[in-house]
């Protein structure tokens, strides 16, 4: 799990996401049809984000989405870049 921290005078919302897309591609390699697991914190000037969505997008269909709740995600998504909307 990682924490991300976002200055007071970034975009939240391109921030959070792009932060987010980045571990994700990052994290992700090899090949099969299994879903992997993607979990992390989100935080705003330090606290915690108390609720939101994470929608990941593969191959260019959107496949997963998963709720921010108390600052905190996890979904499984397939292997592969993604984008994260």
């Amino acid at each position: 799990m990682r924490n991300l921290s976002i200055p007071r005078s970034a975009n939240p919302w391109t921030m959070i996401l792009g932060g987010l897309a980045m571990i994700f591609v990052a994290g992700c390699g090899g090949g099969g049809d299994s879903k992997l697991d993607v979990s992390g914190n989100v935080t705003y000037d330090g606290q915690p984000v108390e609720e939101g969505e994470i929608l990941f997008t593969v191959a260019g269909f959107a496949t997963e989405a998963s709720r921010i709740s108390d600052g905190h995600f996890s979904v499984r998504v397939p292997p592969g870049p993604a984008k994260v909307v």
